[in-house]
């Protein structure tokens, strides 16, 4: 969630900002972003701790704040940068046929100025990785982890040729 309040605040000095797991506040202590950026969003349909739908699960903790819905946090991204409203989407390769989880990416723009969902369904709040897996029983606490892409190169591929906008 750091990452949205930088990426607001600091838009004209960076090429583009990523988040994984995360939403914008409903009520943010920062000002609104008013500068395009580049945005890498990763976030799970199935997150018990950032719901994709916004607002808030009753079990988190007291001092969490509602969240807008990951759909709304990326559309307010989107519309700043003046990118269309209909994204290419494209299912990535699963890697097992019985996995429980599906990764997808929504993406508008092009490669200069583009913001990126990545949709995790039936994902909990854990970053997508074939090579960091949650071990046995603690994978049931935060939900379902997807192997289906690593989320480091996922990201690399994404920032590799962002450069920053001159104003």
């Amino acid at each position: 969630m750091l990452a949205y309040r930088i990426a607001a605040e600091l838009a004209p000095r960076l090429a583009a900002f990523s988040t994984v797991l995360a939403s914008m506040p409903v009520a943010a202590a920062y000002a609104m972003p008013t500068t395009p950026l580049s945005a890498l969003i990763i976030a799970s349909t199935n997150d018990p701790f950032i719901p994709y739908g916004g607002g808030k699960f009753p079990y988190t903790l007291w001092f969490s704040a509602p969240m807008l819905a990951v759909d709304a946090s990326v559309a307010l991204w989107r519309e700043l940068a003046d990118l269309p409203d209909t994204p290419q989407i494209s299912p990535v390769a699963k890697l097992s046929s019985d996995a429980a989880t599906r990764a997808v990416r929504h993406t508008w723009g092009g490669d200069t100025l583009q913001v990126r969902l990545i949709k995790i369904e039936g994902g909990g709040h854990a970053e997508p990785s074939r090579k960091k897996r949650y071990p046995g029983w603690f994978s049931r606490f935060p939900g379902r982890q997807n192997a289906d892409l690593e989320i480091a190169e996922e990201a690399w591929a994404f920032f590799q040729h962002k450069v920053r906008r001159r104003a």
